[in-house]
């Protein structure tokens, strides 16, 4: 009796051991920064589990990133607007639900700004960050008095601090965790946003089997809070 205990509990060992040298590795690529990336790598390396996949997010430019996903290099991008890449890269393959909207606000130092529409920059300094599209595009769009779009989130918030801009453009985390992180108080954060878009992920043909089913785990997170929790947690743990 115990000599077939012990080859049942060989036999269970074993299959596990087969399970795990065969779990499917998914390596995507992001060309979002902390704390976004953070919640994105969290998210999925839960819901790949969920499936058996192990899910690596790696930082790569943004401009780059959909392109080596494109050609086969890399298995996924993290995340996109799902109508611009269904007319650009119609190859990929972006999975339901989103798990993340961007919301795109401005930050200001002075309570008597007031941004609820792209329109109401018009007579202000106004910056931005490189490859925050739809920044750039309103700004060139609208022409404010001044326009600076600069290469990183870290300048765009000193130039706020010191005043030398009246308006800072980046996403809502992004752009609370850099305040947090420079130590800069007393900017408001200006609601509604001017845009809320959500963001999907996307596969490269080669992983479109695993379309459906992370696209069952991740909205079992969303409905679950899971997700809401995260990035609560993410946006908690940032110094």
């Amino acid at each position: 009796m115990q000599r077939r205990i012990a080859k049942l509990l060989f036999g269970v060992i074993l299959m596990g051991a087969a399970v795990y040298a065969s779990a499917r590795d998914l390596h995507v690529n992001t060309g979002f920064t902390p704390p976004v990336s953070t919640i994105y790598s969290r998210v999925l390396a839960e819901a790949g589990q969920t499936i058996g996949v192990n899910i690596h997010v790696q930082p790569v430019s943004a401009e780059r990133s959909l392109q080596l996903v494109a050609e086969g290099i890399d298995d996924a991008e993290c995340c996109r607007v799902k109508p611009i890449i269904e007319r650009e890269f119609p190859s990929l393959i972006p999975v339901q639900p989103s798990f993340y909207t961007a919301r795109f606000v401005a930050f200001t130092r002075s309570p008597e700004i007031r941004i609820t529409q792209w329109d109401d920059l018009k007579p202000y300094s106004v910056g931005t960050v490189t490859g925050w599209k739809i920044h750039v595009n309103n700004i060139r769009r609208i022409q404010p008095a001044e326009s600076h779009i600069l290469d990183s989130a870290d300048a765009m918030f000193k130039m706020l601090d010191n005043q030398r801009i009246d308006v800072a453009l980046l996403g809502d985390l992004n752009g609370l965790y850099e305040l947090r992180r420079q130590g800069i108080a007393g900017f408001h954060l200006h609601a509604p946003a001017l845009a809320e878009v959500p963001l999907h992920l996307l596969l490269n043909e080669g992983n479109a089997d695993l379309a459906e089913p992370l696209g069952n785990a991740l909205q079992e997170m969303l409905d679950s809070g899971r997700v809401a929790k995260i990035v609560q947690q993410v946006m908690g743990s940032q110094d």
